[in-house]
């Protein structure tokens, strides 16, 4: 915190802060708060805070609240406001090396057909109405004079302590006039606001830097089109300081702290609002706050998120003063929560965690606390050496394949000796793939059809390639950008699974309700589902890793909570919690997860051999059968046969064959030959 008051009301005031961070205020915290409401009015009259800059939580507001302040500021100071216009091109380059990405920018930004990249005026003008929420924060007209407040949204160079969010004044600038008579930045001359240190460039004075004009791709979304304009952008990317953002304004320190939390959506929105005021009695609340979002606790994930952050916490303290066991990891932050665990026991809470984070009745456990007894293991494609994780209980197999019997029987299935038994085939096992067209390049769909064929087919087919070629043929027609025919251009692997996979009817329907009276929630609309892609993002790991602390259940544990979560609201009836539940009605027979991390991020996931969920009243079991995977715009993938060994096949530098690899157990999945996974397929045997 960065209150430095020292009266009683300041020291009510870090209390409150307390209780609001963890959404657990009380009616004399609530009261503190709105002591410090004041009105609109209210603010005008105070000369104190004419040039404060207020935080707000939508960038719209931002927006609005800046406009009326650059023309206050030229009012109040008598200085002459001078106007500033972007230069603005249409787009030429991708801008980014990711196919998914630009297929997907391709296909939902607009593109007009044009002569050359030149920007008529007609559109030139309506960019420049636009306010800067609208293009990504990077104005199209600046009005500014001297001495006004601005802040940098750009990181310019951090030795210079010129990075983004950072605040000053206009000092002076160098421009220049278009053949239209349209006034241009070149450079804009700051002087920082506190900085971290004195910054000193030859020839200006203390603490002023130069900010020249920066080319930046930007998405532009205009009120008359469904679409919007991707552009490149010539700007200095700085805004007016009347108003910034509860996000733009984290870690700073404000003297005089005006706050616009109206339209907050959380505690910890308002939380960072009024956390940067270094005093009680500096601290301004406009138009009030909505005490909701006061209280009501934390959700069970960012509640157990700050649980852990406690103990590391403690742990670096220890570590830092030698007392630290040395059977306590500090590599790894679960290995160093679970040795303080191990060390302390489940009901310790260190000194000063606040009531609302303790766990001392209920304990803190990584894994989850069913007796082994309740745990099922799910088959995988193989017996990998014999491992007892992945034989089924025979009660479970028992009624998996009780259930089963009035269905199309699976490709695998559990002995009770734990070996997989196969279907039997009349032919060899096929093992050969597609080869590349190093024309008109196949690979999204060589390393997909490769992965495909060996679950339906013994033998080569005839003509492969040629039925490959007649599939795109046809997709070409339907889409040219999504599915490129001719020359060295890749098509995006997610855009042909949607085209190919997508059932013609929904296999499932989300429905909201209440997690004690099971009332469905009225105001939710319900979804129907598809599309058989789902996504692995970093905000699903966290969300998953927060609630499910075993590796080995990940994929599973996040197709269950992608398909059985918790929601925002409360019900209508008792008040209680909501959550969102999907019902599959039919089953699907491939799921793809499509994978959205870094590298550093693969090696905290297992990719699981089979998942499971009940269609109807039956379980249905999915297994791993194909990982496709991208690296210097090439797809790749590896097939998993009926004994779960991998094969790997690269349609470039392997041909038609593919290679015998090992286990998929014994492998790393996430990478291939210094490529990244970016798909794994699941097939139902169906």
């Amino acid at each position: 915190m960065r209150q430095k008051g020292i009266s009683a009301e300041d020291q009510h005031f870090r209390t409150a802060l307390e209780n609001l961070r963890v959404k657990a205020c009380t009616n004399e915290d609530r009261a503190l708060f709105r002591s410090r409401v004041v009105t609109r009015d209210g603010v005008l009259s105070r000369p104190e805070l004419a040039d404060v800059s207020v935080i707000t939580a939508l960038n719209a507001h931002r927006d609005a609240i800046n406009d009326i302040g650059v023309q206050a500021f030229a009012r109040r100071y008598h200085r002459k406001l001078h106007t500033f216009y972007s230069i603005d091109r249409w787009t030429s380059d991708r801008g980014t090396k990711s196919t998914r990405k630009t297929q997907l920018e391709s296909d939902g930004s607009l593109n007009p057909v044009r002569v050359n990249n030149a920007m008529c005026m007609e559109f030139q003008r309506k960019l420049w109405d636009l306010h800067p929420c609208l293009t990504d924060h990077v104005p199209g007209v600046l009005r500014m004079c001297r001495g006004m407040p601005v802040l940098l949204k750009n990181n310019e160079a951090t030795e210079l302590c010129a990075t983004n969010g950072a605040e000053g004044i206009v000092y002076d600038w160098h421009s220049h006039a278009t053949p239209d008579g349209f006034e241009v930045l070149d450079t804009l001359f700051v002087k920082l606001v506190n900085p971290p240190r004195e910054v000193q460039v030859d020839g200006l004075p203390t603490n002023v830097i130069p900010i020249t004009r920066t080319k930046t791709r930007v998405k532009c979304g205009l009120p008359d089109f469904e679409k919007p304009l991707v552009v490149n952008r010539d700007q200095v990317m700085v805004l007016p300081n009347f108003a910034m953002t509860d996000f733009a304004s984290q870690g700073k320190s404000r003297w005089m702290n005006l706050c616009h939390l109206k339209y907050c959506t959380t505690s910890q929105s308002l939380y960072t609002c009024l956390s940067r005021s270094t005093s009680f009695q500096r601290t301004y609340i406009l138009e009030g706050f909505d005490d909701a979002k006061t209280m009501g606790g934390l959700s069970q994930g960012l509640r157990r998120e700050f649980q852990e952050l406690e103990i590391m916490d403690y742990i670096t303290r220890h570590s830092h003063g030698n007392t630290l066991p040395a059977t306590i990891s500090r590599a790894y932050r679960g290995k160093a929560i679970r040795g303080f665990l191990e060390w302390k026991g489940n009901h310790y809470v260190p000194q000063g965690v606040h009531p609302a984070l303790s766990w001392a009745d209920e304990g803190l456990f990584l894994t989850d606390t069913r007796s082994k007894a309740d745990t099922r293991s799910m088959p995988s494609l193989g017996n990998p050496r014999g491992t007892a994780s992945y034989v089924r209980k025979k009660n479970d197999r028992s009624t998996i394949n009780n259930v089963s019997n009035s269905r199309k029987k699976r490709t695998l299935d559990v002995k009770p000796s734990g070996t997989m038994k196969r279907r039997k085939r009349s032919c060899r096992r096929l093992t050969q793939g597609f080869i590349w067209d190093r024309i008109n390049y196949s690979c999204a769909y060589d390393s997909l059809f490769t992965v495909v064929i060996h679950l339906h087919l013994t033998s080569p087919a005839h003509h492969m390639e040629r039925v490959r070629d007649d599939l795109r043929d046809y997709l070409y027609g339907v889409c040219p950008v999504r599915f490129p025919r001719h020359g060295a251009v890749l098509a995006a692997v997610s855009d042909v699974l949607e085209a190919l996979f997508t059932p013609m009817q929904y296999y499932g329907l989300s429905m909201t309700s209440c997690t004690s009276c099971h009332a469905p929630d009225t105001a939710s609309v319900s979804r129907q589902y598809r599309s058989p892609i789902f996504y692995i993002t970093r905000g699903v790991l966290e969300v998953a890793h927060s609630q499910f602390q075993t590796q080995q259940t990940f994929v599973e544990d996040m197709m269950q909570y992608t398909f059985n979560h918790a929601v925002p609201g409360a019900c209508t009836s008792c008040g209680s919690h909501l959550h969102s539940n999907i019902k599959i009605m039919n089953t699907l027979p491939f799921i793809f997860l499509e994978i959205h991390l870094m590298r550093d991020d693969l090696p905290r996931m297992i990719a699981r051999g089979s998942i499971s969920f009940t269609v109807r009243t039956e379980i249905v079991t999915w297994y791993l059968r194909g990982v496709i995977y991208l690296g210097g715009e090439h797809f790749t993938s590896h097939y998993i046969d009926d004994d779960g060994v991998s094969w790997y096949h690269d349609g470039m530098i392997t041909g038609r064959t593919c290679i015998r690899e090992d286990h998929y157990t014994n492998l790393n999945l996430w990478t291939s030959r210094g490529r990244t996974a970016t798909h794994l397929i699941y097939w139902s045997g169906q």
